[in-house]
């Protein structure tokens, strides 16, 4: 043979190689292929859009969004929309994704356990079927037709397009779920994370939190940096407390059950969601009862009574009374000018460096645990704390913390014998007991007053 031709053979072979490689690359391999040929429905189940469940003459139909690009990793961020699924008959509300979920599982993993050819209807209870599922997937769209229990087995019948089937059933639990009982339980969707924004209406003033960077401040009535230990509570109850009955058909009216209007409405906006979710809080469901009557997305509901004490108090009782909002770890540096000139100290590894020289890692651990730990006695306005005298451009002491993702300017001022305690983006100031500013002090005169460290050298002549 010519090496031209073998050449030419070579390359030919080659080119059908890449060919035969390119369009079966993905195929399944000869164990996959038999495990597929097993399932009873070919659909996968991120494919599954909409379930149609027909039991007892009744009706439960879910949908979902197609799955998109942006759904292929889901990871942990608490503001992404998930594709949540809606309960569409028999009545419009949020479903329980986690009950959804577990049934399209169920459904696209489902596997045969023998094939039925010569059968009577009749005796495998297909002429009128206990229930029938419609998958709808891409487009597709498949029935199940779920016949009789097999005596003494742990399997039932079923019935597709593809033909008659025995197979287990453990489905049985899911599909036979009362149609109402697809809504979700919880009072909100997503993650306490994507909350944007919470207005709570109750008795009093309305009340406006919003989140600014990762923290949330008060917009309304007043604006002020919110108490973020009050709002873990909220958010806490929000997400904890969940729906203990749905009153489709209420015995009392609205007024009865203290709905109209409403004893408190709290309004939750989530990032990614167009539409808020209100809900209105109603009376006690009977005298000395441990759950109320409320509405969520419309529906008329019971629920415990954990967000009673989450939302009582006034719009002053959120103001935040910490003077700063940093953690320890957070900060990795800080600057203090006060009448004894100024402080700056940085991080060095597990130590501490004082204008360039390393100091010990306690006497800076003290100080800034006090001042994490600082609380108000009371909040009140510049306007009063300039009343009592402060003079808020001279301030006693000037602090600055930094940490990799916020900075902090903090101020300490005297007012006729009252401390009082300011950051830069606060409109208010904060009180502080005579005892926690003289620790203060004295935890910040320890600082200056340590010692430096031995160098490695020194240590080595030691």
């Amino acid at each position: 043979m010519r090496p031209k031709t073998l050449l030419v053979l070579l390359v030919l072979v080659a080119g059908l190689g890449s060919f035969i490689w390119f369009f079966e690359r993905d195929l399944p391999g000869s164990d996959e292929r038999a495990q597929l040929e097993k399932r009873v429905l070919a659909v996968e189940a991120e494919e599954i859009t909409e379930l149609i469940i027909e039991r007892a003459g009744a009706v439960a139909r879910l949908s979902r969004p197609p799955a998109t690009d942006d759904d292929a990793d889901d990871g942990e961020d608490p503001s992404r929309v998930a594709r949540s699924w809606r309960l569409l008959e028999p009545h419009d509300a949020r479903a329980d994704g986690g009950n959804a979920d577990r049934l399209v599982e169920a459904l696209a993993t489902l596997e045969k356990v023998r094939t039925l050819d010569d059968f009577d209807p009749r005796a495998v209870g297909l002429d009128a079927p206990r229930a029938t599922v419609t998958v709808r997937a891409d487009g597709s769209e498949s029935t199940l037709k779920v016949g009789a229990e097999i005596p003494a087995s742990s399997n039932m019948v079923v019935q597709t397009g593809a033909g008659t089937f025995v197979v287990a059933d453990s489905i049985w639990a899911m599909v036979s779920t009362e149609p109402g009982d697809w809504r979700s339980r919880e009072l909100f969707p997503l993650h306490r994370g994507a909350v944007e924004k919470l207005e709570l209406l109750a008795a009093g003033e309305p009340l406006t939190l919003a989140q600014r960077d990762e923290t949330f401040w008060l917009e309304a009535p007043f604006e002020d940096l919110a108490d973020s230990e009050r709002l873990d509570q909220l958010l806490d109850s929000m997400f904890g407390v969940e729906v203990a009955a749905f009153l489709d058909q209420p015995e009392l009216g609205d007024e009865e059950m203290g709905l109209a209007p409403p004893a408190a409405t709290l309004t939750a906006t989530f990032t990614g969601r167009e539409q808020p979710v209100v809900l209105e809080l109603g009376a006690a469901a009977a005298a000395g009862a441990e759950e109320r009557y409320a509405r969520i997305d419309g529906q008329t509901v019971r629920i415990g009574n954990d967000l009673d004490e989450a939302i009582a108090g006034e719009p002053a009782d959120w103001q935040a009374t910490s003077w700063t909002s940093l953690e320890v770890f957070e900060i990795d540096s800080f600057r203090a000018v006060d009448g004894d000139g100024e402080l700056l100290l940085e991080r060095a590894g597990a130590d501490w460096s004082r204008a360039g020289v390393k100091i010990g890692y306690s006497p800076v651990s003290d100080f800034l645990y006090a001042l994490t730990g600082v609380a108000a006695e009371r909040v009140l306005p510049r306007d009063e704390a300039r009343a009592l005298g402060a003079d808020l451009e001279r301030p006693d002491l000037e602090l600055t913390l930094k940490g990799s993702q916020a900075e902090e300017s903090l101020a300490l001022y005297d007012a006729e014998g009252l401390a009082l305690a300011g950051r830069a983006d606060r409109g208010y100031l904060l009180a502080l007991s005579a005892g926690t500013v003289d620790d203060l002090r004295l935890k910040l005169q320890a600082v200056r007053d340590e010692e430096p460290l031995a160098d490695e050298d020194e240590k080595q002549e030691g």
